[in-house]
């Protein structure tokens, strides 16, 4: 990438993540450049994300998963999971933005995409951030993640009803679950009441945000673990999605 192109984004990055209270270092610049990279070269191989543009993936990947690093930081969690995270996100700009702070578990079941997650990690020499290639209710089930995380981050995977199923297993007692959905989910989480008080979830806050440079508005919907889920949860694969609580 040119010089002169490569210093246009960065700007951009720079002065769109402050704008959400995320002040970025030059090292985590450098680091962003190198996920870029890397991303486009997986892309060239595979299909592993829909969006390709370099603006694109500046805004809609890396500042839209930052959106929730505020959240994050002042709730000073220690370990974060990433269920569905697709080619890496949210999860590895938050790795990046919250080296020293956090670890993050990245989980996709998709085996092409799991590995160029793998492949990301290393290529940023991210030492706080692992890939596990396996579906999030299999995961769920191992005695070494179920009730292990401070938090839960969910983007663009199902619906919230389906969501909480995945994530809240996950939580330990008193974490929180970030679920990034779009601007309008008045009805998602009122179909989600029930699974809620099954799974012992409680929506916290609702936090509606209008994203840089004109890409889009975002829901930050913040759930709080304050049960233990029950045993039985989540379901067998499939099951979330096919009948919601």
């Amino acid at each position: 990438m040119p010089d002169e192109e490569n210093e246009v984004w960065r700007r951009m990055l720079s002065a769109s993540t402050a704008g959400l209270g995320v002040q970025l270092t030059q090292r985590q610049l450098e680091q962003f450049s190198i996920l870029l990279e890397g991303l486009q070269q997986a892309q060239a191989q595979t299909n592993v994300t829909a969006v390709t543009g370099v603006r694109e993936i500046v805004l809609k990947h890396f500042v839209d998963s930052l959106s929730c690093w505020p959240v994050l930081s002042a709730a000073g969690v220690r370990s974060v999971i990433d269920i569905g995270s697709g080619a890496g996100f949210p999860g590895l700009p938050l790795a990046i933005v919250g080296q020293g702070l956090i670890k993050v578990t990245l989980v996709e079941s998709n085996g092409k995409k799991c590995q160029v997650i793998q492949r990301l990690i290393e290529a940023v020499g991210l030492d706080n951030a692992w890939a596990v290639c396996q579906r999030a209710e299999e995961f769920a089930s191992l005695a070494s993640a179920r009730e292990q995380y401070d938090a839960v981050v969910i983007r663009a995977v199902s619906s919230l009803a389906v969501i909480v199923e995945y994530g809240l297993p996950f939580l330990r007692v008193g974490g929180i679950m970030i679920a990034m959905k779009g601007p309008e989910v008045q009805e998602e989480l009122a179909a989600a009441t029930n699974a809620l008080e099954v799974l012992g979830g409680e929506c916290q806050d609702v936090m509606t945000l209008a994203l840089p440079e004109e890409s889009g508005r975002r829901s930050l919907v913040v759930v709080g673990k304050v049960r233990a889920t029950p045993a039985k949860f989540p379901r067998r694969a499939g099951m979330a999605k096919k009948r919601p609580l």
